[in-house]
């Protein structure tokens, strides 16, 4: 479903980032959903791995389902994909998860318009 990027990052902020938590298993279901894997985690597997993990998981998350959003994402007028797997995960490792999100929320979101 699409979200509201600036909404979801007001309220990650004033929440401490415990609506981060939220918006990544919605993300996560979200994704699920799209592309029809029903192999890959539910939000809620995902979330608490990150909590277990101490985050680490959440690192990993990023990554995978940037790659996996990137899958469906757009083409530039070159012809070049869009490639944000690994800016996301740089900013989930240098503390700034909420700009990671949002990046992979903008490009989910032009996913579910195009589909």
């Amino acid at each position: 479903m699409k979200k509201d990027i600036t909404k979801c990052v007001i309220l990650s902020i004033l929440t401490c980032g415990i609506y981060l938590f939220v918006w990544m298993a919605d993300m996560q279901n979200d994704m699920v959903a799209l592309d029809g894997d029903r192999t890959n985690p539910t939000g809620g597997t995902v979330v608490l791995l990150t909590i277990v993990t101490c985050g680490l998981y959440g690192i990993y998350w990023s990554y995978q389902i940037a790659r996996r959003i990137d899958q469906y994402s757009y083409y530039d007028n070159a012809g070049h994909a869009s490639d944000t797997a690994v800016v996301s995960l740089f900013l989930w490792i240098f503390g700034l998860p909420v700009v990671a999100m949002a990046i992979n929320q903008s490009h989910l979101n032009d996913c579910y318009n195009r589909y």
